[in-house]
């Protein structure tokens, strides 16, 4: 019987200069956690539920599919790790209150 192993979220190195250790293992958390169907990825109902953490409290289907299709770099239609990344680090340089906002909330619902 073959074990299923725990999946590797690879941190770029261009995004890695973006975190220290402590926020890359708690943005982890955040993606598993919002990776409902645990497919280590994010499809778009999943994002969704990131748009409107980020206050996109009202965002429609339509900004939904604008915003992913921003975020998703290889035009697969999902959110892989290294996206969610690069997205995350857009937002610490933007707006880092937020960025540890969201962070420290959502790795806490974790626990």
């Amino acid at each position: 019987m073959v074990e299923a192993s725990e999946p590797k979220y690879e941190v770029p190195m261009d995004i890695k200069k973006n975190f220290n250790p402590a926020e890359i293992g708690e943005l982890i958390r955040v993606f598993k956690f919002y990776d409902t169907d645990k497919n280590e990825t994010m499809d778009k109902k999943e994002f969704k539920q990131v748009c409107i953490d980020l206050g996109h409290r009202d965002v429609t289907e339509e900004q939904v599919t604008t915003m992913l299709s921003e975020v998703d770099l290889n035009s697969d239609g999902v959110i892989c790790f290294s996206e969610f990344l690069s997205m995350f680090s857009k937002l610490k340089n933007k707006d880092s209150k937020l960025f540890t906002s969201i962070v420290a909330s959502k790795a806490g619902d974790m626990n």
